[in-house]
């Protein structure tokens, strides 16, 4: 069994989750490792302004994000892939004990703070405007410390008048993608397939 938390359903965890799960679907792989299990965590609630650049539907907006997540992806569920949608904000390492790979979509600096010291593999997306940044558990502790100010602002990926200038940024979407071929490889990692992740960029 492959335990997977997602932290954050906007712009990355949305995009991710999104791709995620229909590609677990091909082949044995969900049955060979026996089974996997997907745990989105976020407690913020679907806004008119996330439809452009996050995985929600009108017809969402009010919901919280987690839930209109399992909404889309409940189609390509099965015995051996499930999705559990935890409406809350990791505030604490108790949070992280059970997960095999933990995969931070938000911006806050707590949040990553609290991945990089208690969970065993992670991998940290960033992004900002049409670029990304991935740190994950093979790089040197003291180059990642420095890339996490304690004390940063949350931010967007997307820049300030992007959308109200129908400039959507696809940043979000390329550390997506990363965050997908990561959790992949590891899970085929872990079942013997020799393979590698993508590294940091």
């Amino acid at each position: 069994m492959t335990r997977v938390l997602i932290i954050g359903a906007g712009g990355i965890g949305s995009q991710l989750i999104d791709m995620l799960v229909p590609a677990l679907t091909a082949g044995d792989l969900t049955r060979n490792s026996g089974g996997v299990i997907i745990s989105v965590m976020d407690d913020d609630r679907v806004e008119i302004s996330n439809i452009s650049h996050q995985r929600h539907e009108p017809r969402m907006v009010g919901q919280l994000k987690v839930e209109s997540i399992f909404q889309r992806q409940s189609p390509f569920l099965s015995p051996s892939l499930r999705l559990i949608p935890i409406s809350e904000r990791l505030e604490t390492s108790s949070q992280l004990v059970g997960y095999d790979l933990v995969v931070v979509a938000v911006d806050n600096s707590h949040t990553r703070l609290l991945v990089h010291e208690y969970a065993d593999e992670w991998l940290d997306l960033r992004c900002g405007s049409d670029g990304y940044v991935s740190l994950d558990n093979t790089l040197d502790h003291e180059l990642v410390k420095r890339l996490t100010p304690h004390q940063s602002k949350p931010a967007s990926c997307q820049l300030p008048g992007a959308l109200e200038n129908s400039n959507v940024e696809v940043g979000y979407a390329l550390a997506a993608a990363h965050g997908v071929q990561w959790v992949v490889q590891n899970i085929r990692r872990n079942v013997g397939v020799n393979t590698n992740s993508p590294p940091p960029r």
